[in-house]
């Protein structure tokens, strides 16, 4: 197969005496000019003088030839791409024009438009072999093994003695898993020319993928020997040198590869090996000439904009990406930069608007959705955030972060059988990922499958030992096994290795909660001492102090809850109730309204007195209190909430509002088992069941033993006609609460059916 370009700037078209006789701009003296200008491999020149010849005629085939050359040679691959394109539309009948389309398609992963243009070239010349290699590379991009393997086949037997026929056919046999004819076609490419280092180097592949590395580098070494200054060669070694762990040999290769070819592809290698050895000065000399080239400009920015941002130089750094941006639009690379460093500084808004324009303008890796996902979990949107996980997924399947993400996601969703299947596809590929495994065991203990999360922990606390997430779950298993002593020093180990693991803290608390209050929160009291504002260590003592009967703490500690964490549903709910168990409704309510008279725009004073007067049935009063601060729902989400839930169940407001209100709260509280409740309650009261049960699901998933979740899921299952479900819950609703009368009522309601 010929190198790409096929179409080489090497010849001028017209002499200059010749020009001369025409008009001095005309298309064709431009066209000359570019040509001797990429002769003498001065492409930025020759770019001017093809895109003149251009603007003269815009429909000059050749000129955009010569043009797509230009910008292939000088690292514009996307450049060329365009203009390839433009020239075979334009130059129909000319093979080399469909040829040089094909390949720069294929190079892009356009594998369809790839497979249409060989298909044009051989419409011409049926019997060309780049074109049938192209279509067969295309073939397999599409997924078509056999199809490809069945058009190569054909080529080989048409020509026996052409190595780049073999060379694709054995990387075809290897791809479907036929070692031994793979490794035989290799071979017979290297034997067809031996004095090619291509076949070579795919051989020296074939073996790395099979792990084979005194294979891969003998074979190297021998491609060296007979193309000592070849960059695939260079490339190919240095590689594998960094990938072996040999980063010192890499440097040579390196080298070699920026003195033979000059390219800024080669220059950027070369820089990024010396900011992985740590010689950043060395790095930072290279990218800044490089910057100043146009092929190197974005990729040198964009890493030097790297350096800035890790030595806090944020302003400089963001300077450089936009820069990139603003002469190339289109950089996904520059947009994707921008929009981890937005993230890292929890602008999320902002990051989501750069990581969602990445997406559109490239999709075939799969990175730039992937961090839309991950930006979405910050967001706090679950179901979008694994709608497009699964998007990042399908684009690109070995994305193993891409699964563990979506493991996760699905688990919080309470689907562990679907983070327990993406978590053994991970360890199916790589049986040391530390993360896959932890999923795993905490899938299957979602489902309550002890045994197999014991085996799958089994050997960790050898191998992982200094892993608080490891201890964490070792101390789940026990306490699932009933043997609290080694929970106890489970817990106590991942605490040590990890103060702020709340989850080992918890679970540590309740095993001391039931029989020694006093321990658990003297556990509790050194932790907040080091972190006064952690919500989850004051949501912990709060359990605890109560646990103790300690109503005054406990009251302290739940508005200190409140004051750095408003949005926490539970916590006002356990404030409210904390009030209402001690007969001190009115007390606290006079305390909330005089915390308003000073402070008429408080949030969560509003919301606090709302509450109460809910629990007091005074729902009029409770509503005009939130209706009072509630310009802006997704400033006062729980507010928001409680007011979509009185507008469904007592009136004084539309059900549209309490819709858009009950939205509002979810999309700011979007794992809350009350505004899912709320949710599925107002769609309920619209009379439109089908779209209540998924958050009503939610909602009692969340919180299984809320007796007026279930209840509520009931009625909407009934509604929609399901009345197996219907009944299940009904049944659930009554082991919760024997005497619900509404409940029994329904049950016979559908018994008697």
């Amino acid at each position: 197969m010929s190198r790409f370009p096929l179409v080489l700037a090497l010849a001028v078209l017209c002499s200059v005496s010749a020009c001369r006789r025409g008009n001095s701009n005309s298309k064709e003296q431009y066209l000359a000019r570019g040509e001797a200008y990429a002769t003498e491999r001065k492409y930025r020149e020759a770019i001017v003088e093809y895109l003149n010849a251009i603007r003269v005629d815009p429909k000059f085939g050749t000129a955009h030839a010569r043009l797509a050359d230009a910008y292939f040679r000088s690292d514009q691959s996307r450049l060329a791409l365009r203009e390839y394109v433009a020239a075979a539309d334009l130059l129909g009948a000319d093979v080399a024009a469909q040829l040089n389309a094909a390949q720069a398609l294929l190079m892009a992963g356009s594998y369809q438009d790839a497979q249409g243009r060989a298909e044009k070239a051989l419409a011409i010349d049926p019997k060309n072999a780049t074109g049938q290699l192209i279509k067969a590379n295309a073939l397999s991009g599409l997924k078509d093994t056999d199809g490809a393997i069945s058009q190569l086949e054909e080529l080989v037997a048409a020509h026996p003695n052409d190595p780049n026929a073999f060379t694709t056919l054995a990387g075809m046999q290897a791809a479907k898993g036929n070692d031994q004819a793979a490794e035989s076609g290799f071979k017979r490419a290297v034997e067809l020319d031996p004095k090619s280092p291509v076949p070579l180097v795919a051989l020296s592949n074939f073996y790395w993928s099979k792990g084979r590395r005194a294979d891969v580098e003998a074979t190297l070494q021998r491609a060296r020997e007979i193309a000592p200054r070849d960059p695939r060669v260079q490339n190919a070694l240095a590689a594998f040198y960094l990938s072996t762990g040999r980063d010192k040999d890499a440097e040579a290769p390196l080298r070699a590869m920026d003195a033979s070819t000059k390219s800024a592809s080669a220059r950027i290698s070369l820089a990024d090996y010396y900011l992985r050895v740590k010689r950043d000065d060395d790095a930072i000399k290279l990218l800044h000439e490089l910057a100043g080239s146009d092929a190197g400009f974005a990729p040198a920015n964009l890493r030097l904009a790297k350096i800035d941002y890790d030595n806090q130089r944020t302003v400089d750094a963001y300077r450089k990406i936009d820069a990139v941006i603003a002469k190339e639009p289109k950089n996904a690379d520059a947009l994707m930069l921008k929009a981890s460093y937005l993230r890292r500084e929890r602008k999320f808004d902002e990051a989501l608007a750069q990581a969602n324009a990445a997406a559109v303008i490239d999709r075939r890796s799969g990175e730039q959705q992937y961090l839309v996902g991950l930006i979405r979990v910050d967001r706090h949107e679950p179901d979008a955030a694994i709608a497009v996980m699964n998007e990042s997924i399908a684009l690109n399947p070995r994305h193993t972060q891409a699964k563990l993400a979506l493991a996760g996601l699905q688990l919080g969703k309470g689907k562990p059988a679907v983070t327990v299947a993406l978590a053994r596809e991970v360890l199916a590929a790589t049986p040391t990922d530390l993360k896959a495994r932890l999923l795993l065991a905490r899938g299957q203990l979602a489902q309550d499958d002890v045994t197999g999360a014991e085996q799958s922990l089994r050997g960790m606390a050898e191998t992982q030992g200094g892993n608080s997430e490891v201890h964490t779950l070792l101390g789940t298993v026990a306490m699932a096994n009933r043997d609290l002593a080694t929970a106890r020093r489970e817990f106590d180990r991942a605490l040590q290795l990890d103060p702020t693991n709340a989850e080992a803290r918890q679970s540590r608390v309740m095993i001391d909660a039931g029989k020694n209050p006093a321990a658990a929160r003297t556990l509790l009291a050194g932790e907040l001492e080091k972190s006064p504002n952690d919500p989850r260590l004051l949501k912990t003592m709060a359990s605890a102090y109560a646990a103790e009967g300690n109503v005054n703490e406990e009251e302290k500690t739940l508005r200190k809850l409140i004051e750095v964490d408003p949005r926490n549903v539970e916590a006002f709910g356990a404030l409210a109730g904390l009030y209402m168990r001690t007969n001190r409704l009115d007390q606290a309510r006079t305390s909330f309204e005089s915390i308003i008279k000073q402070r008429p725009k408080d949030a969560v004073a509003h919301t606090m007195l709302g509450e109460i007067l809910q629990a007091q049935q005074k729902h009029a009063e409770a509503q005009k209190v939130y209706e009072a601060i509630l310009g802006k729902p997704e400033e006062a989400p729980i507010a928001a909430n409680n007011l979509a839930w009185l507008y469904a169940e007592n009136g004084g407001g539309s059900l549209d509002r309490a819709l858009e209100l009950a939205q509002a709260a979810k999309r700011q509280l979007p794992n809350s088992s009350e505004v899912d409740d709320t949710l599925g309650w107002v769609y309920y009261k619209k009379n439109l069941p089908e779209l209540a049960v998924p958050p009503l699901e939610d909602s009692v998933r969340r919180d299984p033993k809320n007796v007026a979740h279930v209840y509520h899921l009931g009625l909407a299952y009934q509604k929609t006609g399901n009345f197996p479900k219907a009944l299940n819950a009904f049944e659930t609703a009554l082991k919760l609460k024997p005497d619900f009368k509404e409940a029994a009522q329904k049950r016979a309601d559908i018994r008697g059916r």
